[in-house]
């Protein structure tokens, strides 16, 4: 069992043993559905959509429609979303359904693709397999369908990627199609390069291709671009693939092409695009390629534009030779460079406030797929780049979570360390196991396991309240703020809201075994799925 943290609101000391009680929160509306779906996702305020994929080699997905919050049933219909699968299978692949909520359709399918209608589930046309390869991403804006496609029609080439787990994440031959979004017309179409694959290894009995120096060979477009149809003058589109592509929307010829090999990703201000290219970090004029500066020095990880409304937005922040350095968007020019070197790898940063913490994960294990050894956090003042405070007692970074402007929380493989900023020390962490995910609330943990839930102090050990229950083996658990309330399933009892003041249960549903639990950001609600069951419990 798989054991989930929570850092929750402290209101007290006094420890307290509750059983599950509080009034039964009964559904408001409970419908039946026409399949076990595989998926619910809310297209948007108004619309529901659950997803069943089905067969094994003519794939479909059946798709059935509800409106909201009233989850009355709008349409149910099947369609055809291809028929090509090779060692994992197409039905692992999570990218079969994309929503343009402005224009109202649903694009369903890996090849073929669908274009169908929000409101009545009509399909409105689909382009074949045989035009398109296996679609894999798709991006609409304006008038434009833009799909990431494959050259390759019959048997795929593809590889492995542990860190997405779908055969189909790193395609050979990828193809960038423009389609009318009316008629699904193809416009035109661009073939490039993916990036650069380095060795093969053995996996599940196959020789497989892995490690390429970019996870996904990627469509960019900026944020503003193509809304209504704008031009090349106006940013055009980029493709990070083994180069940097520039192209033409309305024709898809090339603009330009940065012939240096990219790694990691691409980043935009209003005139410049930035990469990393034979690991410098370059900047180029987004409409005709020129390069306008590059880094005298190597660059370690990612770089960071700061696009905060808080911070200046013509700073980008890099570790260049191993040293936090802040550099000047338009011009190259070193604001400043941290003294002392102590990052090996930028993973991530933070900036709160006057600091920046560099986040150092640490190595990568790709046959285990997580960090190994030591990592590092790392505060500097974000004005000078002065090292305020460092930490590097821990091994296996995880993951990292933020309250308040003020606290950080860090986790590991078995411990989760919180960091008050202000007075630049660690003020507790607590052991897990195997934890799910982490709410960034403000001064205890709350440990989830299949026992129950505890809420513990931050030294981890003086518990403040309890309550017994078996919960889900699936996470599925919410905090909502604004009525300091936790919400955890259960193995048969149903879904339990539990206060964070006291651990009071505050009320719990019908019995419901082992649900699947989703939220809307208003929390006004939230849907309840019993196999083939929807239950929309209120809230306020």
């Amino acid at each position: 069992m798989k054991t989930r943290m929570i850092i929750v609101i402290a209101i007290g000391l006094i420890s307290l043993l509750i059983n599950p009680a509080g009034a039964e929160l009964m559904p408001a509306v409970s419908v039946d559905l026409g399949n076990e779906p595989d998926a619910v996702d809310f297209i948007n305020d108004n619309l529901l959509l659950c997803t069943d994929i089905d067969g094994l080699v003519k794939i479909t997905a059946k798709l059935e429609a509800f409106s909201l919050p009233g989850c009355e049933r709008l349409w149910f219909n099947e369609y055809p979303i291809g028929s090509q699968a090779d060692i994992t299978g197409i039905k692992d692949l999570p990218y079969h359904l994309w929503a343009d909520e402005d224009a109202g359709l649903l694009f369903v399918g890996n090849g073929p693709l669908n274009a169908v209608d929000c409101k009545t589930g009509e399909l409105l046309w689909s382009v074949d397999y045989d035009q398109t390869g296996m679609v894999y991403d798709v991006t609409p804006c304006g008038d434009y369908l833009f799909a990431m496609g494959t050259k390759t029609r019959s048997k795929f080439t593809i590889t492995f990627s542990q860190d997405y787990g779908s055969a189909l994440d790193h395609i050979k031959d990828p193809i960038l199609y423009c389609l009318d979004k009316k008629d699904g017309t193809i416009k035109w179409k661009y073939e490039y390069d993916p990036p650069r694959r380095a060795t093969k290894k053995k996996h599940r009995g196959y020789y497989i291709e892995e490690k390429i120096s970019q996870p996904f060979p990627g469509l960019y477009l900026p944020e503003g671009m193509l809304q209504e149809n704008s031009n090349v003058e106006q940013g055009g589109i980029y493709i990070l693939g083994k180069y940097v592509y520039c192209l033409d929307p309305s024709d898809g010829s090339e603009v330009w092409v940065y012939k240096n090999e990219p790694s990691g990703e691409i980043a935009f201000s209003d005139k410049y695009l930035y990469v990393v290219a034979d690991n410098k970090l370059c900047c180029l004029d987004r409409a005709s390629g020129r390069e306008v500066w590059k880094s005298d020095k190597k660059i370690k990880g990612r770089p960071f534009l700061a696009e905060l409304a808080d911070y200046d937005d013509h700073v980008i922040y890099a570790c260049i030779d191993g040293k936090m350095t802040a550099i000047d968007f338009e011009h190259g020019e070193q604001i400043w460079r941290c003294d002392k070197k102590e990052i090996d790898y930028l993973g991530d940063i933070v900036l709160r406030g006057n600091f920046l913490l560099a986040i150092d994960p640490g190595g990568y294990d790709e046959d285990k797929g997580e960090h190994t050894g030591k990592y590092r956090v790392v505060c500097h003042d974000l004005s000078s780049g002065e090292m305020l405070w460092k930490y590097d007692d821990a091994e296996n970074f995880r993951d990292w979570n933020m309250y308040n402007d003020t606290l950080l929380q860090v986790m590991d493989k078995d411990r989760i360390r919180i960091f008050n900023l202000n007075i630049r020390k660690k003020i507790g962490e607590i052991k897990v196991k195997d934890y799910y995910n982490f709410y960034p609330l403000e001064a205890q943990f709350i440990d989830a396991g299949e026992k129950g839930v505890i809420c513990y102090g931050f030294d981890g050990k003086t518990k403040i309240w309890e309550v017994k229950a078996r919960l889900s083996k699936r996470d599925y658990s919410e905090f909502i703020e604004d009525l300091n309330l936790v919400v955890f399933p259960t193995r048969d009892e149903g879904v339990l809201g539990i206060s964070t003041a006291d651990g009071s249960v505050v009320w719990k549903t019908i019995e419901i075994k082992d649900p699947v639990l989703y939220y809307r950001p208003s929390y006004e609600y939230f849907l309840a799925l019993d196999k083939k069951t929807l239950h929309r419990f209120d809230l306020q």
